[in-house]
């Protein structure tokens, strides 16, 4: 009798457990990705499916960068309209800025020459690995400098990176058409993320070291990856730019000659995250280093009028705390940082940053401009680290009527700087030829 009391009483606890176990799950919300959720998810996935149609593509099975896109912008699409279950208690987390004073500029007790020539034989070239901290927990200036020398402690000895005695070739590939020349004599070449895998085999083939241009502070529409990640072509639809401008990811065009780029949101975890993937993009593609363009929004904010800023109003230490990531972010992944068009705020950044990348700072010298070349030569190059500098023809002939003189006269007076200052020098038409004029070929 009592084993058939009992069996009902397992029936109805199982049946109660089941209940509750439903509504349990029916507490559960159910949303769409917000911000950072959907960024990570695009990273992992932008990640995943480059690495392994790249893969693919080195054995043949997938012939154009068309087919790339398409599979990855399918799997990214798919996620923007996934939902997933979000516990009562999740926070939506956003990077928090430094928050610290600008650093003043030390007074310099010898000569910027003399400094350069002690500098030479004493280059200390170094191996990056993982700093202890990252820079955006830093909220003091105290905090910021300790992490620049965490930053230094893990840095070892190594053959590489460039120093003041390295020879540079740059050549971009913004038009995905013109091919890069791996016949130009020079050490080190710097050339697109986009470049294909055969050229950077080839290039590295031949003992060169082979840096990653990445763009960091702005998204050039024309890029596949940007296509991908952003969902579209941003300067043909209008519709899809005011989207990303509306989540605060997006800006403002950058300068009239550049209307397919945007300034991109340096707080933004979104943004951090794209960078991120494309890091990692740099690394499996076997580049040694990494140069890093338009991390000036700042100076767009603080000196131009407000339709030639980036949008945000980015501050000095916004800007400090963003170059001091990306640097910790490459290094962790075993490449070298190079600093691009940084000059007011070369000093702290020159402690760890391993070379700087320059454009026309002697015209803009004889303009009686922003001083970035004298800078540049103060903090980098007095610590044997290279600086290479871009002059474009373009510019200088306007320059040189303006101040009487020839072109070639220009030129000299340019070359006369550079080698007071430790700088590389090259003339050229723009970043996509391959053709250059060095110093001593004049």
């Amino acid at each position: 009798m009592k084993t058939h009391t009992l069996f009902p009483i397992y029936i109805y606890l199982i049946l109660c457990f089941l209940l509750l176990s439903t509504t349990s799950l029916a507490q559960v919300s159910i949303r769409p990705l917000n911000d950072a959720e959907l960024a990570e998810q695009a990273r992992q996935l932008f990640e995943q499916q480059q690495l392994e149609l790249e893969l693919r593509r080195s054995i043949g099975q997938v012939d154009t960068t068309q087919t790339s896109t398409q599979a990855v912008n399918q799997a990214v699409n798919q996620s923007i309209n996934q939902t997933i279950p979000i516990p009562t208690n999740t926070q939506n987390h956003q990077v928090q800025p430094l928050q610290i004073a600008p650093i003043q500029a030390p007074v310099v007790q010898q000569p910027i020459q003399q400094a350069i020539q002690q500098a030479v034989p004493q280059a200390t070239v170094v191996q990056p690995t993982a700093p202890n901290v990252t820079p955006n927990n830093l909220q003091t200036k105290s905090q910021q400098t300790a992490f620049i020398q965490s930053l230094k402690r893990s840095l070892v000895p190594s053959s590489w990176p460039p120093n003041l005695n390295s020879t540079w070739q740059v050549q971009l590939f913004l038009d995905g058409t013109t091919p890069i020349n791996t016949t130009i004599q020079a050490d080190i070449y710097d050339i697109e993320i986009d470049a294909p895998q055969e050229v950077i085999d080839l290039l590295k083939s031949r003992g060169h070291k082979v840096i990653c241009y990445l763009n960091a502070g702005t998204a050039e529409s024309f890029r596949p990856s940007t296509q991908i990640v952003f969902d579209g072509d941003l300067s043909s639809d209008t519709e899809l730019l005011e989207l990303w401008r509306r989540r605060g990811i997006l800006g403002n065009v950058y300068g009239e000659r550049f209307g397919n780029e945007f300034w991109m949101n340096p707080n933004h975890n979104f943004v951090r995250n794209y960078v991120q993937a494309l890091l990692n993009k740099c690394k499996h593609k076997g580049f040694d280093g990494v140069s890093f363009d338009n991390l000036d929004g700042y100076s767009f904010d603080k000196w131009n009028p407000e339709p030639e800023q980036t949008g945000f109003n980015i501050t000095e230490a916004e800007q400090l705390d963003y170059n001091l990531w990306l640097v910790a972010e490459a290094h962790k992944r075993g490449l070298y940082a190079g600093l691009k068009n940084t000059g007011e705020i070369a000093e702290p950044l020159s402690e760890v940053y391993d070379w700087v990348f320059v454009e026309s700072c002697y015209s803009e010298r004889i303009q009686g401009w922003d001083p970035a070349c004298e800078n540049y030569a103060r903090y980098f190059a007095t610590k044997g680290k290279a600086i290479y500098l871009n002059e474009y023809d373009w510019n200088m002939q306007n320059l040189a009527a303006a101040n009487n003189m020839s072109l070639t006269e220009l030129r000299k007076q340019y070359c006369s700087w550079a080698e007071e200052d430790g700088i590389f020098l090259m003339f050229r038409v723009d970043d996509t030829k391959a053709s250059r004029t060095l110093c001593t070929e004049l």
